[in-house]
């Protein structure tokens, strides 16, 4: 037995999809805004490594954007290299060797995910007659456009992170200093 929704109930089915995807968007864009420049001694790094995480999945989305957004760009702040006198000191960063036309176009389209997002939360893009069938297949067919938009981006940040998941230590550059 078939059920067919009618227009209200699919467009809020639609809706909860929507939102669980805008989820499951952030979840990926936070992950990810956990990756930071390391400096210092191995504990100091391990401690500041932890601090970040902490932040960073108490971060909005929009913070968890513009952090990715930096890392992904490499235009985080580095701090200068200070040695440790007792201690092994270490510096890294990670570079993501993409086109910057293409860094720059995943960037907007997370900005105008973002921009949606917040209309959509906050209720401005859900200002309808529910009782309209037509205004409720319209709101069905938009969010159906924004689902996509969405599956887009966290496909390519779930492969980034399984490219992560699958890095070995070979695949670092390690160059030494002796000043």
């Amino acid at each position: 037995m078939d059920y067919k929704l009618n227009p209200r109930d699919a467009a809020l089915k639609n809706l909860g999809r929507t939102i669980i995807n805008f989820q499951r968007l952030e979840q990926h864009v936070k992950a990810l805004a956990t990756i930071q420049p390391l400096i210092g001694s191995i504990s100091k790094v391990k401690r500041d490594h932890e601090k970040h995480i902490e932040k960073a999945l108490g971060f909005t989305l929009g913070a968890a954007i513009n952090t990715w957004v930096e890392t992904l760009h490499g235009s985080r702040p580095r701090q200068p290299l200070i040695a440790d006198m007792f201690d092994i000191t270490m510096q890294g960063h990670i570079q993501f060797d993409f086109d910057p036309e293409m860094k720059a176009r995943h960037a907007q389209q997370l900005r105008e995910l973002l921009e949606y997002r917040n209309e959509l939360i906050h209720g401005k893009r859900l200002a309808i007659n529910w009782d309209s069938d037509s205004e409720c297949e319209a709101l069905f067919a938009e969010l159906d456009e924004w689902n996509k938009r969405i599956g887009v981006q966290v496909e390519f940040l779930q492969s980034i992170r399984r490219g992560f998941a699958n890095i070995k230590p070979e695949d670092f550059e390690v160059v030494e200093d002796d000043d």
